[in-house]
């Protein structure tokens, strides 16, 4: 009883550590964070009560299975769950993120220039990008923007109440909003 109790209060802990991560870097949740918030810490709290009745008597083996299941369940729950007011789901921006590192080799200057569509991304026409083309295009052509804040980040990207003008290669990332700058750092690391 005591691993099991032990397990669900450790689930708990990173079922909220996750919230915590996806409102951080998926701030664009509008009101819809006021139900999804809680909405996700009941049932995950509800699963992951039944899961300690269940693994309290539980074999090793079976008890590992159990809560490694519990685990992935809630954290699917957790980014399920969150909200995003114009944009995409968060999976669906997870995937136009590995999209467009995958095709960063195919992106072109004129990208930097090209329009931003983050509501619908799936029906983009060809004169449009998703925000994270934007990115990807925005750090393979780093070196080749005017630096005397006539270039600006699209508001999409930027964090709100920040001077979106670049004036220096290293703000960059500082002026990116949540995921956005994660994607950054990937590609200063592995680009």
């Amino acid at each position: 009883m005591k691993r099991a109790v032990v397990c669900g209060l450790a689930t708990l802990l990173i079922s909220v550590t996750m919230i915590i991560l996806m409102v951080q870097l998926f701030p664009y949740t509008g009101l819809g964070r006021i139900i999804a918030i809680p909405m996700t810490i009941v049932v995950n709290s509800a699963i992951i009560a039944l899961g300690i009745f269940l693994s309290r008597k539980m074999e090793l083996p079976q008890f590992v299975i159990i809560w490694t299941l519990i685990i992935v369940i809630t954290a699917s729950n957790t980014i399920t769950f969150h909200p995003q007011e114009n944009s995409p789901s968060v999976y669906k921006q997870i995937g136009h993120s590995i999209s467009a590192v995958k095709h960063n080799d195919e992106i072109k200057l004129f990208s930097l220039y090209k329009p931003i569509e983050s509501h619908d991304a799936e029906k983009l026409s060809p004169d449009k990008q998703t925000p994270q083309e934007y990115i990807v295009a925005l750090h393979k052509f780093r070196f080749e923007i005017p630096l005397d804040g006539s270039f600006v980040l699209d508001e999409s990207v930027n964090k709100y109440g920040v001077d979106p003008a670049i004036r220096n290669i290293e703000e960059i990332s500082d002026k990116l909003v949540g995921h956005y700058e994660i994607l950054w750092w990937y590609l200063e690391i592995f680009k």
